[in-house]
């Protein structure tokens, strides 16, 4: 909303300093000098309205331990309807991994943006994704893998700015980015490798919250820790 008001703040100054240089020009007949009047002031209500919204801001997200397992589950339940549409074989592998501290509910939109476009770079009726976590040294790591087609070099620069898509619908290209500004709050990485005809992989790197209680290594999930219950119940936890 912000990146979205400062772009359309410079055309509506140009039509309002236009609405104004006409409405005083002195040939106008009264009808035209009264629309041209109409004209500027509703043009100025709505740069108020984008003052408002260039300057809104997110409340502060809860946060709480959650597992990278259970939300990129939730995420794929979300999406596994297109992908089934599409034929796409989607593999799990998921490792015994601690928890991660953090806005749930925020971070399982985060991934979820990345496996949609994961899902929309697919052919129809074929390939793969692969969706797995892992344990590296003090980091719990995500990776998303597809067999789609893949990125072009001249693009790879520009895949986290806003706005910016390669699809031919051009009313997307926030997902990435606004993945990132997600991930960036809380500390974690995500970086995005791939090449024309060879596929994407994604890889989102968190920090863990604690490490796993003596004896569940390699054991099992934590289960008292399924997701961020501060969200769940809107609490905040500083």
């Amino acid at each position: 909303l912000e990146i979205a008001g400062h772009q359309m703040s410079d055309p509506l100054r140009r039509v309002l300093s236009g609405a104004e240089e006409f409405a005083a020009q002195p040939s106008l007949s009264g009808d035209s000098r009264a629309s041209a009047g109409a004209l500027h002031e509703k043009a100025r209500e709505l740069e108020s309205t984008l003052r408002h919204v260039a300057g809104y801001r997110l409340t502060k997200p809860g946060r709480a331990p959650f597992s990278v397992n259970t939300l990129l589950q939730h995420a794929l339940l979300l999406c596994r309807y297109r992908a089934g549409e599409k034929r796409i074989l989607i593999e799990e592998d998921y490792a015994i991994v601690p928890p991660v501290f953090g806005p749930a509910e925020r971070i399982e939109g985060a991934l979820l943006s990345v496996l949609i476009n994961a899902i929309e770079a697919m052919p129809f009726e074929s390939g793969t994704i692969r969706v797995e976590t892992f344990l590296d040294q003090d980091r719990v790591v995500a990776r998303i893998t597809d067999s789609g087609i893949g990125i072009r070099p001249e693009h790879m620069g520009r895949v986290f700015d806003p706005f910016f898509t390669t699809k031919p619908e051009k009313n997307g290209g926030l997902g990435l980015w606004a993945a990132r500004q997600m991930l960036d709050i809380i500390g974690a990485d995500i970086r995005i490798e791939s090449a024309p005809f060879k596929g994407t992989k994604a890889t989102v790197s968190f920090q863990r919250a604690a490490p796993l209680r003596p004896g569940r290594e390699g054991t099992e999930n934590p289960p008292e820790l399924p997701r961020n219950t501060a969200d769940d119940e809107g609490r905040q936890i500083a």
